[in-house]
């Protein structure tokens, strides 16, 4: 077994042991060092940190304050992130429903069955028809003429994200014929509306 003794010399030095040749002294040591406050140590904390939080890596590049700052603050929600025999991340009471289904946005007229050949059936599509166009699903017609060409767009209301969105669903369009290039503007618009209630209608 080994020990250190010290003794004090009249110069103020002092030697380990017997060894006089070996001399060192006590410098004065002028920095203050703040002494950090103790802070009480809760032992429900405590037990947290080492039941709950012992599989989880907190990052190295948090302070000892951030530290403890963060086991508090996920120690005062433990509530919200877990359950009492469960470990942290165990999250509870954020459950969402989703229910999937093939429901199309539009309402059940468009969703009928094809219709069949017989020839006393031919009323059903004209009624469906008749009743698709008192819920306005198609809106407007988009027409334009040129010198070269009538052209005519329909739009309709589609459903899109939950919210009714015009686009266009069919465009038309031919070339002018000879006879036709004298016309006027107007006429050349009455002409293209022509075209496009015949074709679109």
């Amino acid at each position: 077994m080994y020990g250190i003794d010290l003794h004090n010399n009249k110069d103020r030095y002092f030697t380990i042991g017997d060894n006089k040749c070996q001399k060192f002294a006590f410098l004065p040591f002028k920095r203050q060092i703040t002494v950090r406050k103790v802070l009480p140590v809760s032992l429900e904390l405590e037990k947290f940190k080492s039941e709950q939080l012992n599989e989880g890596e907190i990052s190295l590049h948090l302070t000892d304050k951030q530290e403890s700052e963060l086991s508090a603050l996920l120690y005062n929600h433990r509530r919200e992130f877990s359950l009492d025999k469960e470990p942290l991340g165990a999250i509870t009471g954020h459950e969402v429903d989703i229910i999937l289904d093939n429901e199309r946005p539009y309402q059940p007229l468009l969703k009928r069955p094809s219709y069949t050949a017989i020839p006393n059936s031919r009323e059903a599509p004209e009624i469906n028809i008749k009743e698709l166009l008192d819920l306005v699903v198609i809106r407007r017609f988009y027409i334009d003429a040129s010198g070269d060409g009538l052209g005519a767009a329909l739009h309709q209301v589609q459903i899109i994200n939950d919210k009714p969105v015009e686009g266009p669903i069919c465009f038309i369009s031919r070339k002018i014929k000879p006879t036709e290039a004298r016309y006027g503007a107007s006429q050349m618009e009455c002409l293209c509306l022509f075209l496009a209630l015949e074709k679109l209608h």
